[in-house]
């Protein structure tokens, strides 16, 4: 697989800086006592751990598709990252466990120096500097096991930072509190971690049981539909990096078998373009029922007027006396309701005088928001909700699907900024904007440093 030997040099690299870093953690907690920095020792320990089991399964994942694997190993990363997940809640249990048993003994004490200071310090940029190059590589090959390391780096960062924040407090104060403060950072660090391994388990778990890629899902029914190919089923399931997408389409009457494989290639082509991630698509075309793509025409061109942004949701049941057509239209935003059920009622007569037609109904709705008016509506909530200054929208995406709209948004956090504030400033935006949106938009924020 492209890239494999470069990710496995960086899982590598990843795990000899583990080893420095839990040397000076050793040695840190030898000079101090300290549960804290024990835990953070613990945790090192543990990565070294993680860390061989994610070079096997990046050594795994690399392997292309074989006889017995014809999806190829990616998935293996999955099962990496679940490991690690795991790793991390044992390292909680243990530090909650080591600080009961610390508690209840009297004679236990932490002695912090200027030098537990400095090399706490140094292992903070180490750890950066690891957490920087492992998202650099996991964005580059879209690798989970790699996103996973980078955002327990990233977290690592910040809890040696409180442990060091700790030592510096523990060199100017001497008095008895100050153990059951190196308790309450230990076994809070501990928990943040047993936090962050189940969104970790989450992620991975949904991958191995096949969930589906929504979004590439509705792209894929978007270009169709936009190029003329009717879609009837499709299914998509991801392993690692790649997408793996089958679909059954309907040639459309009077195609030749070259047209239709050239409109398929055209189909899979711009979604590969559009898709940013590695997307297999395999297309099986059969041919197209010539009463219902006759329907499916007249449909159409009825809805060719003013104030009718599309048509969705086609549906045909045959029945006595003929095939009942249903079909969804979207209005322009401004229609008034008398307008609405004129346009409804035209359409209606229109498809029902369509020969082999026994019914016709037709549901009016205003239509989906453009990326514009989303990013507007994103704008209006931060002034309104004082979330300027905390985030900043660098992108937005929106994408029409079958009754739902995702819109997919990307904003920018100031750098230094933690997660917990950070993803409760996302809480907030994402409930409001859905209350101004409406229930038919699914609202997702990513965040990016800035």
């Amino acid at each position: 697989m492209p890239g494999g030997g470069s990710k496995l040099r960086l899982v590598t690299t990843s795990l000899l800086v583990t080893l420095l870093i839990l040397s000076l953690r050793l040695a840190v907690y030898a000079l101090t006592n300290s549960l804290a920095v024990l835990a953070d020792a613990f945790h090192s320990l543990v990565d070294i751990l993680g860390n061989v089991f994610a070079v096997a399964a990046v050594a795994v994942s690399s392997k292309g598709p074989d006889a017995d694997h014809s999806y190829g190993h990616e998935k293996a990363e999955s099962l990496g990252t679940l490991f690690v997940a795991g790793l991390l809640t044992v390292i909680f249990a243990f530090i909650v466990y080591e600080s009961l048993q610390r508690a209840l003994a009297p004679s236990y004490s932490v002695a912090f120096t200027a030098w537990s200071s400095l090399l706490l310090a140094f292992t903070m940029s180490m750890d950066m500097w690891r957490a920087r190059a492992l998202s650099r590589g996991a964005r580059l090959y879209r690798s989970t096991v790699l996103e996973a390391d980078a955002l327990h780096y990233t977290s690592d960062f910040y809890a040696t930072g409180t442990i060091l924040a700790l030592s510096v407090v523990g060199t100017l104060y001497k008095g008895p509190y100050l153990k059951y403060l190196d308790m309450a950072v230990s076994v809070a660090i501990a928990g943040y971690f047993a936090y962050s391994s189940l969104r970790l388990a989450k992620t991975a778990v949904d991958e191995l049981m096949d969930r589906t890629p929504t979004e590439v899902v509705a792209l894929f029914r978007e270009v169709a539909s936009s190029r003329g190919l009717p879609v009837e089923r499709v299914r998509a399931r991801k392993a690692g990096p790649r997408v793996f997408l089958d679909a059954v389409a309907r040639i459309p009457p009077g195609m030749t078998l070259e047209e239709a494989h050239r409109l398929v290639d055209e189909v899979e082509e711009e979604l590969r373009g559009r898709a940013g991630v590695d997307v297999d698509v395999t297309i099986h075309m059969e041919p197209q029922d010539e009463v219902a793509a006759t329907i499916a025409r007249r449909v159409e061109e009825a809805a060719r007027r003013e104030g009718v942004v599309r048509v969705h949701g086609l549906e045909l049941a045959r029945g006595e006396g003929g095939v009942h057509v249903r079909f969804h239209v979207e209005a322009k935003p401004d229609v008034s309701v008398e307008e609405a059920k004129r346009i409804a009622d035209e359409l209606k007569r229109e498809v029902e005088s369509t020969p082999g037609v026994s019914s016709v109904v037709v549901h009016v709705e205003p239509a989906a928001k453009s990326e514009e008016d989303v990013r507007k509506a994103v704008e209006r909530v931060l002034s309104r909700e004082g979330l300027r200054g905390k985030l900043e929208v660098a992108d937005v995406k929106v994408v029409k699907t079958e009754g739902k709209t995702l819109v997919d948004i990307v904003c920018k956090v100031p750098r230094g900024e933690s997660i917990e504030e950070a993803h409760r400033s996302v809480g907030r935006l994402e409930g409001v904007l859905r209350e101004e949106l409406g229930e038919k938009y699914l609202v997702t924020v990513c965040l990016e440093p800035t």
